[in-house]
């Protein structure tokens, strides 16, 4: 039973000690192939998001990260971003960069 390793609630600001209690336990129980995060470092400060790549990071080889985000910073961690833009009104285009061709 996986309940107990999630917490409800919003938060307005959050460290990634926060984060990682509260978020990220069930990588720590069973490796998952495939995990969807959506803006969950949002409330965090720059640095903590440096430190939250940095974690993601350490699951390289063994789950891969969906990541919905506005953060540049977190962006900088990305292998490749996705992104959807509209040139002209109601139609919609898929655009991707590879950061790895690019490093």
């Amino acid at each position: 039973n996986y309940d107990k390793y999630f917490v409800e609630g919003d938060k307005k600001r959050a460290t990634i000690d926060e984060f990682n209690s509260n978020n990220t336990r069930i990588l720590n129980v069973k490796e998952v192939p495939f995990c969807i995060f959506d803006e969950v470092e949002a409330a965090l400060d720059e640095a903590n998001v440096e430190q939250f790549g940095n974690y993601l990071n350490n699951y390289t080889g063994k789950t891969e990260f969906l990541i919905i985000t506005h953060k540049k910073k977190t962006m900088e961690f990305a292998k490749t971003l996705y992104g959807i833009t509209m040139q002209e009104s109601g139609v919609s285009k898929l655009v991707s960069v590879n950061l790895e061709e690019k490093k």
